[in-house]
């Protein structure tokens, strides 16, 4: 740690600080500057861990660089003399000079190549094993490895990189310019280091015997040794076996890499069949799905022309009856009305959504609008006799517009024509006792069929057509079910259904809607689980204006 004191120093002082700051931080060590100091020049020794806080770590170098170590101690206030300033500026020099005479002379050379067998560094003198290669420039060592090197020099760096370990290969026979020479080839990964790829020292030590430095092709040498070329043919059999065997490690390693990747691609295959397998099931789903949406759309169109007809029917019943009715909205705009009201309003085809006070009338009675209000805030129902200015008379009653949700969202104005009645009160009266009686016959007829309802030997349902609900039923469906009233009155048509037939009893009614009856056989669930084979007959039933599905059902 060295904060805030490179700041006091000059350049030349700062680049003779950080080569020894370089020196004594162990591998891998780490250097803190202070926040306005830097490395400089020095990129080759320390590599940034943090920019912002001046924080870098120590690289491994290769290059030979001589240290500057100081004369003296950095006292302060002490100034170097000229002459000492002079020394210091030699001494790197010296050291460099002094370095390179011991690599010269004392250490073998070498070269440090990458795992791509590329030469990046050379250490002393290597043309005698060595040298540059024709044609196409290229610094690959195998390349540039001298006859009788190339095959044991490619062994050994591939042992080298494959087992990370130093091989070392003794006494090679290599051709130079000078003969035959013998060497000793040591390949040396280098460990501990950050670099991101693997970097070897090749040395080559030679062992040719003092005073022969190299074994001539003469007639001399072949009379004291055995024949160099067959020598030399029994060293490149060797080597040709060891590449050959290095070459069949690496044919298995990489057999064993692409049973491996062989393997994968199968799981993947299999991995694609399932895939494609769950495709295809995804489309049959697909495909049901759009059955279904073209029967729900055929299903839809009918209701729609359905409605359609109903409209129609609507229409024509406002246009034909004698009534006349006009609807407001919950501001007093018309929305509609019959032709009967042109008698009574003057009335045009362009008067809707125009507010019920600015049209004019023939009648002698102010506070309709007054009334529909009231209307519209209590719900409750305005009966009015009222007479027209040529004299006719009309029952007008005022009533909430109820939409089928229940929502109030208007009110609803009708005019029934009442002169004859006003003319002839015995006839008015004759009426109402007519109404009352055919009341009082309604109410019998009501209460026959309810007998005959309750007191029938088959089971009797009212089933809702849009929920299945059930929602009138006898006594004797409770008696062969098993249920109570209070519990029966809580299923639909589906919970009496045993498990067959409770899936297809949906369709069933849909049928039954659509063509307005049906009889078929299906079997019932009790409350105790038995199940009853049962026969069916259903039709749709209109009441109160409301359709419903009757099902009478007997046992068998």
């Amino acid at each position: 740690s060295c904060r805030n004191l490179l700041i006091y120093m000059d350049a030349d002082l700062q680049k003779n600080v950080l080569p020894l700051f370089h020196y004594a931080l162990n591998a891998e060590g780490v250097l803190f500057l202070g926040p306005s100091e830097s490395i400089g020049e020095f990129t080759d020794l320390f590599q940034p861990v943090d920019n912002k806080w001046k924080i870098f770590k120590r690289k491994e170098f290769f290059t030979e660089r001589a240290l500057d170590y100081p004369g003296m101690p950095f006292y302060h206030g002490l100034r170097l003399e000229a002459v000492d300033e002079k020394r210091r500026s030699v001494a790197p020099d010296l050291h460099q000079m002094a370095e390179r005479a011991i690599l010269d002379h004392y250490a073998p050379p070498g070269v440090l190549v990458n795992e791509k067998y590329e030469i990046l560094h050379f250490l002393g003198k290597t043309d005698k094993y060595l040298e540059m290669p024709r044609g196409k420039a290229s610094f690959n060592i195998v390349n540039m490895a001298r006859e009788g090197l190339r095959l044991k020099l490619s062994t050994a760096l591939h042992n080298a990189v494959r087992q990370k370990k130093t091989i070392t290969d003794e006494a090679l026979r290599i051709k130079d310019d000078d003969g035959l020479r013998i060497i000793d080839l040591t390949v040396r990964p280098l460990t501990g280091t950050n670099l991101k790829e693997n970097i070897m020292l090749v040395l080559f030590e030679d062992k040719t015997p003092v005073g022969k430095p190299a074994l001539k092709k003469g007639k001399k040498g072949a009379k004291k040794d055995a024949d160099p070329g067959m020598v030399s043919l029994e060293e490149q059999l060797v080597s040709t076996r060891e590449h050959l065997q290095t070459t069949i490690e690496e044919l298995e390693t990489s057999n064993e890499e692409l049973k491996s990747t062989n393997e994968e691609l199968q799981s993947v295959n299999e991995e694609m069949q399932s895939t494609n397998e769950e495709l295809e099931t995804s489309k049959e789903e697909l495909q049901s799905t759009n059955e279904e949406l073209i029967t729900v759309n055929t299903e839809l169109q009918n209701k729609v022309d359905e409605l359609s007809q109903a409209n129609n029917d609507i229409n024509n019943l406002l246009a034909s009856t004698d009534i006349g009715t006009i609807f407001l909205d919950t501001n007093l705009h018309i929305k509609r009305y019959t032709p009967a009201m042109t008698k009574i309003f003057n009335l045009l085809s362009t008067d809707a959504n125009r507010p019920i006070t600015d049209i004019t009338t023939k009648i002698d009675y102010g506070d309709l609008a007054k009334d529909a209000g009231q209307v519209l805030e209590t719900l409750v129902q305005k009966e009015q006799e009222i007479r027209t200015q040529d004299g006719a008379w009309y029952a007008m009653r005022i009533a909430p517009y109820r939409t089928i949700e229940n929502v109030i969202d208007g009110v609803v104005i009708t005019f029934v024509a009442i002169s004859s009645l006003k003319e002839s009160q015995g006839l008015r009266k004759a009426l109402k006792e007519q109404t009352l009686r055919e009341e009082e016959l309604l109410k019998e007829s009501e209460e026959r069929f309810r007998a005959i309802f309750e007191q029938t030997s088959e089971s009797i349902m009212l089933i809702d057509v849009k929920k299945g609900a059930l929602i009138e039923f006898n006594n004797k469906a409770c008696e062969n079910l098993g249920y109570t009233r209070d519990e029966f009155k809580k299923l639909k048509i589906s919970d009496i259904e045993a498990n067959e037939s409770a899936a297809e009893i949906s369709k069933r009614l849909d049928k039954i809607v659509k063509y307005g009856a049906d009889i078929f056989e299906t079997k019932h669930k009790t409350k105790d689980g038995k199940i009853l084979t049962t026969q069916i007959n259903a039709k749709v039933v209109s009441i109160r204006g409301e359709k419903f599905i009757q099902i009478i059902s007997w046992r068998y």
